[in-house]
């Protein structure tokens, strides 16, 4: 049995995750910031609109002239924003870091990047607006704007740093979350695994358990019935080429199921002869359901075990299926004496009882129903409930 790696599903899960993430296009998260900036820049025409409605004998608008001071002046903080989000992540608040020496480096580098700012943009205003190209007037301006504006230039600087560490902050929160359903994938993919080992394990266990009998009724009936030896040999032949066509499929059609069952019962019929009569009464509505492969045989042995045992008459074992509320039924009874203790009903000690019930945990969980007990009429029966999932191509019929 081989087992596929889940790493590769998770891994496409990851890639695609992140890339259809906000965070997985730097480019649209730097465009976001740029159309940002830019309508931010908008906004002071605006305000210089208003001023020349309310003064119109001090201001006059033009619109050109009021874009081409507001907008390069925004565009600076653009072209700064990359490098306060880089010291934010060099100088981050997290408990791990020593965060009080880092809000101390950040107030001083603050005031540095705004008094660069204001300074750069002082001799843009002066030197390119103004059209003036001595020093004195562009320091004077710096000045001006230093103690004018400079504490609502602190506020953008911080705001820049906020925004930047609120950007890592989901990264982070995203890149969790995304470690977090790659670890849920994979082990929910080696719990598949698991189960199916399992399954793989407990159908298995049936294979030797059935031929270990079967062998033993030919080797009881090559002296005294060499021809029913044979066709009991025949009738294996054919019951394990049909078990080989279904040996990779935890479920199978109950049709199928029943095919199978009589020919196992062909043997036993072989290997008791008149002792045993068994009677199948399964509704054709119901021959699409899916059912655990080999889940009668197991069955119908306990029945052949507690019903022809120390038997007196004829041995009749009875498989009967019926369905209620999406749900089917399988009982397999018989007319023998029964279980030993009607109280107490133990499965540990035989393979097939136990296995069935192994098999159908795995399969179906808390949806199933598994009972051995003494029938009220007499003898022995079991009982299985489980949904009835129908078959793929019943279902395309439909």
């Amino acid at each position: 049995m081989s087992f596929e790696s889940p790493t590769k599903d998770s891994e496409s899960y990851d890639s695609s995750s992140i890339k259809n993430s906000l965070l997985g296009h730097p480019r649209i998260i730097w465009g976001f910031i740029f159309l940002f900036w830019t309508l931010i820049s908008f906004t002071f025409p605006i305000t210089d609109f208003i001023k020349s409605l309310s003064y119109p004998e001090k201001f006059q608008f033009h619109l050109l002239r009021s874009l081409s001071e507001s907008i390069p002046l925004f565009y600076v903080w653009f072209a700064f924003t990359p490098f306060i989000f880089w010291f934010g992540r060099k100088l981050s608040f997290e408990r791990d870091k020593p965060w009080v020496r880092n809000l101390l480096i950040h107030v001083v580098l603050g005031y540095a990047v705004v008094s660069v700012y204001l300074l750069l943009t002082s001799a843009y205003l002066t030197v390119v607006v103004k059209g003036l190209t001595e020093i004195a007037p562009v320091l004077d301006r710096f000045f001006d704007r230093f103690y004018m504006i400079g504490h609502y230039q602190l506020i953008i600087y911080w705001a820049i740093l906020g925004t930047g560490a609120a950007l890592d902050y989901y990264k982070k929160y995203r890149e969790r979350e995304i470690e977090a359903s790659r670890l849920l994938l994979r082990s929910t993919a080696l719990e598949a695994q698991l189960n199916k080992a399992q399954l793989d394990s407990l159908k298995m266990q049936l294979h030797p358990h059935f031929l270990f009998n079967t062998l033993h009724a030919v080797s009881a009936l090559i002296e005294d019935d060499p021809k029913g030896a044979r066709r009991v040999i025949a009738r294996l032949g054919e019951l394990l080429r049909s078990t080989l066509d279904i040996a990779d499929q935890q479920t199978v059609p109950l049709k199928q199921e029943i095919e199978l069952t009589k020919l196992y019962l062909e043997i036993e019929q072989e290997r008791f002869g008149d002792k045993l009569d068994v009677e199948i009464d399964v509704p054709s509505s119901d021959l699409d359901c899916m059912v655990p492969t080999l889940i009668l045989q197991p069955l119908i042995e306990n029945a052949i075990k507690h019903g022809i045992k120390d038997a007196k008459t004829k041995a009749m074992i009875e498989i009967r299926v019926s369905r209620a509320n999406k749900k089917i039924e399988i009982s397999v009874s018989d007319n023998g004496p029964g279980f030993s203790n009607s109280d107490s009903i133990e499965l540990g000690d035989g393979i097939g009882l136990s296995n069935t019930k192994a098999r159908l945990e795995q399969l179906y969980g808390d949806a199933h129903s598994f009972k051995a007990s003494n029938n009220e009429k007499g003898g022995a029966v079991v009982r299985i409930i489980i949904p009835c999932n129908r078959s793929k191509r019943s279902n395309e019929e439909q």
